[in-house]
């Protein structure tokens, strides 16, 4: 899904990207080795360890950053990244957490 997606997308190299609700991380492998960006995987169901493992496993822990939190909650500086994705997961906190994201990345 995050292929045909991707085809639209202008990402860089060195952007820093905010994949939301990232599961188990394969959207931010793909991320990462496709456009070579730094990645911030969040998810609030599958821990950062396990995450992290993964990433590692792909030689991709120096891109991927794996962290544990709630979308509703993150804690990130307004204007932090360059873009956010969130594939098969906004409908869990979407409408909750618009104004929270939009100070993200504004």
């Amino acid at each position: 899904m995050l292929k045909e997606l991707s085809k639209n997308l202008t990402l860089q190299k060195g952007m820093r990207v905010l994949d939301l609700g990232c599961g188990t991380g394969l959207t931010s492998i793909y991320l990462a080795q496709k456009f070579d960006i730094t990645v911030f995987a969040v998810d609030l169901w599958i821990s950062a360890t396990e995450n992290y493992r993964r990433f590692r496993e792909f030689g991709l822990e120096s891109q991927i950053i794996p962290i544990h939190a709630d979308a509703c909650h993150l804690p990130f500086a307004e204007q932090y990244f360059d873009a956010v994705i969130s594939v098969d997961m906004y409908q869990y906190f979407g409408a909750k957490s618009s104004p929270v994201l939009w100070g993200v990345i504004r």
